[in-house]
């Protein structure tokens, strides 16, 4: 009887990864990349899900070598997942809101928290971090979705035509210009767009709901994060678009 519970137990832990070697935790769920331009560098965007994965190695970004390969054992966290322009070898810039003491109504400004650098991967990044605001439930930020018609790929930006809004608070012109780095092509199984995704930092005044209630509070700060998706209204292929600056699904 003993031997048949240091059995369950073995089985246990090789099921879940956690007795060394290969696991089916090394591998993410999902997996994209763009590169940065001009440099040897690219910025991974990945996600684990499991019971055993650490919280620090759950949703976020990291730069290699892009003569590494990627893995799990190799990620140096970026702060955030926000690129403030497009990403440059020697202008790497990130936005990181973050969360610090209770939330309230009156209690964020618009300012900074603090500025500072850090280096990854050899490259130095300039982070920006702010204090989240109640504001995430505004019209302001969330998820909101759009279709549109036809696009096209600059160095610098990606340009959509025909936008129409399906819902969200936001209203973009009929064409709009998207400055590359936060911008995540969705692929279909057809390795066709589902939708492209755009965030956007929101750092304003504006109007919020009090919290747990329907009521509006206006001109309150809001520091948050917008997403937009961006579904085509005819067939695209992926392969319209580059990586270079923009996140496609590694294969």
């Amino acid at each position: 009887m003993r031997h048949f519970h240091l059995y369950l137990i073995l089985f246990f832990l090789t099921g879940c990864g956690l007795s060394g070697g290969n696991s089916s935790n090394d591998k993410p769920i999902t997996l994209y990349k763009q590169r940065i331009a001009n440099s040897k560098y690219v910025i991974y965007d990945f996600y684990y899900e499991g019971a055993f994965v650490s919280s620090n190695e759950y949703k976020g970004l990291t730069i290699l070598d892009s003569n590494l390969t990627f893995s799990k054992n190799k990620i140096d966290m970026l702060p955030g997942d926000y690129f403030e322009g497009k990403p440059a070898i020697n202008n790497l810039k990130m936005i990181d809101i973050t969360v610090k003491g209770q939330i309230t109504e009156k209690g964020t400004l618009l300012t900074p928290l603090k500025k500072y650098s850090k280096e990854f991967s050899g490259l130095k990044v300039n982070v920006t971090e702010y204090q989240e605001t109640i504001g995430r439930a505004s019209f302001n930020t969330g998820l909101m979705e759009y279709n549109f018609k036809n696009l096209k790929e600059t160095n610098d930006s990606l340009i959509l035509y025909g936008i129409k809004k399906k819902f969200g608070g936001k209203t973009f012109s009929s064409t709009t210009s998207f400055v590359k780095g936060n911008v995540k092509v969705i692929e279909s199984a057809n390795n066709n767009i589902d939708h492209i995704e755009i965030q956007q930092a929101v750092i304003t005044r504006g109007e919020v709901y009090k919290t747990g209630t329907t009521q509006l509070l206006a001109n309150r700060p809001i520091v948050g994060f917008a997403t937009y998706w961006f579904y085509p209204k005819s067939i695209i292929s992926s392969n319209a678009l580059t990586d270079w600056g923009i996140f496609k699904n590694v294969k």
